[in-house]
């Protein structure tokens, strides 16, 4: 008989982890479909951040046309749902592509 603990321990983390998503579902699942209807096809994000207790967004990613970077920030402060659009990094990703670059944005959910 095969020793189940670590089978329980992951049934108890991804029952947390639906417990969690649970509790903040709508207003998650309302921001990632608000957030995807600004997102154009050449640009892939990575990583999304929502800042517990606050407006807070943080998102990561790669923009195959980077000059279309600003653009991309002005589309999601005029979607209405988001404001306060800021530029936290951004580089050349030459190594993936000509025009690539790597960017984080932080911004604030509009209540």
């Amino acid at each position: 008989i095969k020793d189940i603990s670590p089978i329980k321990k992951k049934v108890v983390e991804l029952t947390n982890a639906i417990a969690m998503i649970r509790k903040a579902g709508p207003e998650m699942s309302g921001i990632m479909k608000d957030l995807g209807y600004v997102t154009p096809n050449y640009v892939m994000i990575d990583d999304l951040n929502i800042q517990e207790g606050s407006s807070g967004i943080n998102i990561s990613g790669i923009i195959l046309r980077g000059e279309r970077l600003t653009e991309f920030m002005q589309a999601i402060e005029e979607s209405g749902s988001f404001e306060n659009v800021k530029l936290k990094f951004s580089r050349k990703m030459e190594s993936y592509s000509a025009n690539a670059m790597e960017f984080g944005l932080v911004f604030d959910a509009v209540k």
